[in-house]
């Protein structure tokens, strides 16, 4: 992997030749593993113009569409992960204190660095290398998908506008996203210990993903509360009366972390400390109302410029495919669909209830949304094709 700094070079954060020689460079190395994969005939020889065009979105975001300031982490993944190439970047590099809400930004921040590093590329030499990383990332999401669902609806999947986009920009969310539809596909499949494994790796990189995928692995796995409707419903009280009852044991970090990204989102400490939740009722109730307000933002009066308005009509379709995949046809019955939905409802209530800017809601809600998507999806699929080989 060629690094800039072995040059004593700086990480190349705006148009130049150097830029566009590093990031042609990444992609030409991207098509070589795509003809790889298609010597070993793991991918079709026909989708090959597919990839060499899909793998093209990362020249159309950053300095085309809009500056890399626009994303302004771009440049910190970039350069951590750029530092922990070097050797530069270790644990002592955390500069916060232990148990802080800067302390564990910090500390996902470094570990998706350190796992993303050991992804191949040609050269991490610019703001947009790590978008090629992240394109590899759905190149390998795209094959565990195939295996499992018919090639055109993986290829349907990873043609969703906003997954294109926040693939082709130099984000940890692929990582994060990609991980999560891992774990839903083992949780379901029944894989006790891969599906655990991906759960971790998101609880490493993007803590507000990972309790919602824990509580479905506890279900699935623990209480196998699958086994009938009576045992989901004792169970769901069971969790709802517990998380009322104890909420004092947690409420303070569950506050800390809910006034801390208001405020990474802008408010000021008062308007933040204003946001604190005085119960575990309070929590559920204001989770239920913000739920179906955080799915469809922004809604119509609020929309502002183009951009918004196309993230409002793609969320009116994702939201039209879950009604599809989860709910149509009486599948929202399905004991195992029952308890991915509650998994769904969790991650959503709790990104409705950290998240206040339409940026970063746009972006987190989505990465929280897609694998559960590709999870109804690939359910019922599962579902439909157990019933129909069933004898009559």
């Amino acid at each position: 992997m060629f690094n800039p700094q072995n040059l004593g070079f700086q990480l190349i954060g705006e148009l130049s030749p150097f830029y566009y020689l590093s990031e042609v460079a990444n992609y030409l190395f991207c098509l070589l593993i795509v003809c790889v994969f298609i010597h070993f005939k793991y991918v079709k020889r026909e989708h090959f113009i597919f990839w060499a065009i899909y793998f093209l979105s990362p020249f159309l975001f950053n300095f085309i569409l809009f500056h890399p300031a626009y994303m302004g982490d771009q440049f910190l993944y970039a350069s951590q992960i750029i530092n922990v190439k070097s050797g530069l970047e270790s644990s002592e590099s955390i500069t916060a204190a232990f148990g802080s809400f800067e302390y564990f930004k910090q500390a996902r921040v470094l570990v998706s660095s350190y796992i993303l590093s050991y992804i191949p590329i040609f050269s991490l030499s610019s703001i947009t290398s790590l978008a090629f990383i992240n394109k590899l990332l759905i190149f390998i999401m795209f094959l565990f998908l195939e295996k499992r669902i018919q090639s055109k609806y993986a290829l349907y999947f990873i043609m969703i506008p906003s997954l294109i986009l926040y693939s082709s920009v130099s984000l940890r969310d692929t990582l994060v996203l990609v991980s999560a539809v891992f774990s839903i596909i083992f949780l379901i499949e029944r894989r006790v210990w891969s599906s655990l494994i991906f759960i971790i790796l998101v609880g490493l990189t993007k803590l507000q993903n990972f309790p919602a995928l824990l509580v479905l692995w506890i279900f699935t796995f623990i209480i196998q509360a699958s086994k009938s409707y009576s045992r989901i419903a004792i169970v769901a009280s069971v969790l709802l009366l517990s998380f009322i009852v104890f909420f004092d044991t947690f409420s303070g970090i569950l506050n800390l972390y809910r006034v801390a990204w208001a405020m990474e989102d802008g408010m000021s400490l008062n308007e933040a400390t204003g946001l604190e939740f005085s119960s575990g009722l309070d929590l559920i109730f204001l989770s239920l109302i913000e739920i179906p307000i955080f799915l469809l933002k922004p809604l119509p009066w609020q929309i502002s410029n183009p951009l918004q308005l196309l993230v409002f009509l793609e969320n009116i379709f994702l939201f039209y495919l879950i009604y599809i995949f989860a709910i149509k046809d009486g599948f929202y019955k399905n004991k195992e669909n029952i308890i991915l939905i509650a998994g769904f409802i969790m991650c959503m209530g709790l990104h409705a209830i950290t998240v206040y800017n339409y940026g970063t809601l746009a972006r987190y809600r989505f990465i929280g949304l897609f694998p559960y998507l590709v999870g109804f999806y690939y359910l019922r699929n599962r579902y439909e094709s157990e019933r129909s080989i069933k004898p009559a």
